[in-house]
């Protein structure tokens, strides 16, 4: 009979640790996540993003592979799953970091180019600050600034250099008569600033932090700070910049300012700046009382309809710009009471072109307003927006106004008319 003493010794049980396998199982799902999304990403042309979740899976399964390593270490030979912890922990930190380099330099590439297009004037798709700046002398740059807010598919065929096709396709106003694409971009703070600084030397721009980057409708946003300083005012915004990919392979990357989205972060105005806000508070109260005047049985023997002289691209058509033109110049000629429809008090401007001539501050201010309607058949009544130059009666140093603010004399220069739309009642 043989002797049992010499048998080997049963094989003894050593329980897995909870946290190797649970980590191990966490490494695999992101693995299996990973792979999925990446033949997915290809499939369809599309960059490869994570959801927070997933990657959330890969943090939680890497630590509980190293606290099971710690726990299996400690564990004096009674846990096992050494290797399931390894495995657990590669899988996690290997193909987490594999993932985070991918996404880091993708946004390093991204955030570059957005920047660059803001920056630099490469080609007639680029340069949004440079070509707004320019701007306020030039209306083509103004018109190129504006199609550089448009995505790419919006902005084919347009000719920036022809400013009635521009205001034909871009300006069209509202039902409500409110201003189309055009005019509400040239209200835009930050358009009345840049342009009234066309030196790049009288307002810098700096390229502050990135606040996110981000893929979505096939698109890339990049949302940055930018700094500008002026003579009256340093600013701090916030520019969502996103792309338009190309419809086939090889295209190029397109990139436009989304403005609507954007946002003043920061403003410090310097003494200049609080004198010109100052005056431009008081420019703007002197044109509402003059339109109450006008109202009230004033004339305004300075209009000429010549200070306009874009009528043909403002209204095209021939017996529709005559008819305007000769109900403003009666308008102002007239005498009559209450003969302005819906009187609306001039519009608020933050910031906007100013010189000084003569000692003389003369700055420009906005206003609307309504003509009358007619019995005669196809000329509805018209809202007619308006550019009134203005100057102060005396020298002025706006920047002294912060010490010693004193109300100033106006008259006025000249009135522009710069946008027309029919007024259509609501139904």
């Amino acid at each position: 009979m043989a002797d049992l003493s010499s048998a080997p010794a049963a094989a003894e049980y050593r329980p897995l640790s909870g946290a190797a396998v649970g980590g191990f199982i966490l490494g695999s799902v992101f693995a299996g996540i990973l792979v999925l999304a990446t033949l997915i990403a290809l499939i369809q042309g599309q960059p490869l993003f994570l959801p927070t979740w997933a990657l959330a899976l890969a943090v939680a399964g890497g630590v509980l592979s190293f606290v099971g390593q710690i726990h299996i270490r400690n564990s004096e030979g009674t846990r096992a799953g050494m290797k399931l912890a390894r495995w657990g922990l590669g899988l996690c930190v290997f193909l987490g970091l594999g993932y985070f380099a991918y996404n880091f330099v993708t946004g390093l590439a991204l955030t570059k180019q957005a920047n660059d297009f803001m920056m630099e004037a490469l080609d007639e798709h680029s340069g949004f600050f440079p070509t707004l700046r320019k701007g306020g002398e030039n209306e083509r740059d103004f018109h190129q600034a504006f199609l550089l807010t448009l995505p790419m598919t919006s902005r084919i065929g347009a000719r920036p250099e022809d400013g009635k096709r521009m205001r034909s396709q871009f300006d069209q106003s509202t039902t409500e008569g409110q201003p189309g694409q055009l005019s509400a971009f040239r209200r835009m703070p930050l358009a009345g600033l840049m342009m009234s600084y066309p030196n790049p030397k009288d307002s810098p721009v700096e390229p502050l932090g990135v606040k996110e980057w981000h893929y979505e409708g096939r698109s890339y946003v990049v949302t940055r700070s930018y700094r500008i300083s002026t003579p009256e005012v340093t600013v701090e915004i916030l520019v969502p910049v996103q792309s338009t990919e190309g419809a086939e392979e090889g295209d190029a990357r397109r990139w436009f300012a989304a403005m609507p989205k954007g946002q003043i972060l920061k403003e410090v105005p310097t003494d200049l700046g609080k004198g010109l806000q100052y005056l431009r508070f008081q420019a703007r109260e002197h044109v509402d009382q003059w339109l109450i005047k006008l109202n009230m049985g004033s004339s305004f023997e300075g209009y000429s309809e010549k200070d306009t002289p874009d009528w043909e691209a403002i209204l095209p058509k021939e017996d529709v710009r005559q008819h305007v033109k000769q109900s403003l110049a009666k308008l102002f000629a007239s005498q009559e009471k209450g003969r302005l429809v819906g009187l609306q008090p001039s519009q608020k401007q933050e910031y906007g072109p100013w010189k000084q001539v003569d000692g003389k501050v003369q700055l420009t201010q906005s206003m609307r307003i309504n003509l009358p309607p007619t019995s005669a058949p196809g000329f509805p009544p018209y809202g007619i927006d308006f550019d009134v130059l203005l100057e102060t009666v005396k020298p002025c140093d706006p920047a002294q106004l912060v010490q010693q603010p004193e109300r100033k004399e106006w008259r006025i220069l000249k009135v522009r008319a710069t946008r027309a739309s029919p007024i259509i009642a609501p139904k």
